[in-house]
């Protein structure tokens, strides 16, 4: 699960930036232009910024990729549009038994083993002057520090690169150069020393086995992000379409592309029978009765329901905008793997109060099987959706986090939310308190004055 998303000097988020804490269901509010995309577009920046294993040479910033777009040069990620500032992306996650899991699985492991119960990974690029800065912490604490940046003589010109790393061992400090450096983002080898004397002092073998520890590490990050991260924007709405799905993790596309190609897999092959049964389940909650997918007759293909009253057969396109810009988020909740976190924008798109409700139980669901959930929306029923959700699937107070985004002065600014013990936030949410009242108000000088004209 991720713990942790950090930005600075990146779109809407200045100095000193963004450090935003999430739970398994986290959930951002506030008025339109108040950062909460900014946040979600720093983790999938990173995301699609993770390496592909066995790939050799080092990789910088993608800033166009299957989850962002910011241009090739990245222009549109910078805060204010100013490049003279170091803009600084970062993530934490937790080790544990994921962690070992994923050893397991993967067959990786270290020559001793590694004891952390979280891992953070910090990226600092500067494009003028040319700077790379990557910092690895366990359990909050920095063990390592890459940098590269360019060396200014004198008169001002350009003398070269410097580059350094730093690794935290018991007994104090090793400085060494590393193995990789500069646009190497998220690469195993980043925190590996070079060293040339042989035999290695004790510092210089403890640094070795820290370095062993932390290419480890550095892969489980990476492969975390590539495999178990997906973003569903707000625009979404699955159209008949040619049977093409992109190789590796199964996504329904930041923009819900690839639903019917995906259903398609999901409904026809036993190995994810589980997750099309829970997928028909929830999508019967919104009209969806009997969903299914595949060839159309045509070259193409489509999907279909019965209507939950005459139990008509209809194609997908007959069913409201609302069910239909649902199914990209129902989709991607069930067949991702488990253990992943799905990003969704404004899931109450188009829908009915009563429809509102259950996704907020679709949502528990979801985090209940292992799923972890960030959503952004400017719905006050899915708000107070949160104490019948959890009546019918039970959470702790502590799997959920609401965090209010606003803009002062310019930038924006962001309060946790506290929940009471009955699901309900004291105080409400402030920026739906500033309309509700100011509508309250109008209503009650409307009505005082046809009162006046009555009497």
């Amino acid at each position: 699960m991720l713990t942790e998303i950090r930005a600075a000097n990146f779109k809407l988020f200045g100095d000193p930036g963004l450090r935003l804490s999430l739970a398994p269901l986290t959930i951002l509010l506030g008025p339109n232009g108040s950062g909460k995309t900014s946040a979600l577009d720093a983790l999938g920046l990173l995301a699609q910024s993770a390496p592909m294993p066995n790939t050799g040479g080092g990789q910088g910033i993608k800033w166009q990729g299957r989850w962002v777009d910011f241009s090739s040069d990245g222009i549109y990620a910078s805060f204010q549009r100013d490049v003279e500032k170091p803009m600084s992306l970062g993530f934490s996650l937790l080790g544990g038994s994921a962690f070992a899991k994923w050893q397991t699985d993967a067959e990786v492991f270290p020559v001793k083993q590694i004891e952390g119960k979280s891992f953070g990974y910090l990226l600092v690029y500067g494009r003028k002057p040319n700077l790379w800065i990557h910092q690895l912490s366990i359990d909050e604490r920095v063990v390592a520090q890459n940098e590269v940046n360019r060396v200014i003589s004198a008169d001002g010109m350009s003398a070269g690169f410097q580059t350094s790393l730093k690794m935290h061992i018991s007994s104090g400090l090793v400085a060494a150069q590393p193995a990789e450096n500069g646009p190497a983002v998220l690469r195993d080898r980043l925190f590996t020393p070079v060293f040339q004397q042989h035999p290695l002092s004790p510092e210089n073998k403890a640094a070795e086995e820290l370095a062993g520890m932390m290419r480890v590490v550095l892969l489980y990050m990476s492969d975390y992000l590539r495999s178990k991260v997906f973003m569903v924007g707000s625009g979404r709405e699955p159209r008949d379409s040619q049977p093409e799905l992109p190789p590796g993790a199964l996504s329904v596309g930041r923009h819900g592309e690839y639903t019917l190609p995906l259903l398609s897999v999901l409904f026809s092959r036993p190995e994810y029978r589980s997750q099309a049964a829970r997928i028909r389940e929830w999508a019967s909650r919104f009209s969806l009765e009997n969903l299914t997918a595949g060839w159309s007759g045509e070259p193409t293909l489509a999907a279909g329901y019965n209507d939950p009253t005459t139990s008509t057969p209809l194609r997908l396109g007959d069913a409201g905008f609302g069910s239909q810009q649902l199914l990209p988020v129902i989709t991607q909740l069930f067949c991702a793997p488990p253990g992943s976190v799905i990003v969704i924008e404004e899931p109450e798109m188009s829908l009915h109060p009563e429809a509102q409700i259950a996704v907020m139980k679709m949502f528990f669901d979801a985090v209940r099987g292992g799923q972890q959930v960030i959503f952004t929306t400017h719905s006050p029923t899915l708000l107070s959706a949160l104490s019948e959700a959890a009546k019918e699937i039970p959470l702790n107070h502590d799997d959920v986090a609401i965090y209010h985004f606003s803009r002062e002065q310019d930038r924006p600014t962001v309060q946790r939310l506290p929940l009471d013990k009955r699901w309900y936030i004291p105080n409400w949410i402030p920026s739906f308190s500033r309309v509700e009242s100011r509508l309250l108000k109008d209503w009650i000088n409307n009505i005082h004055d046809e009162l006046k004209k009555e009497g």
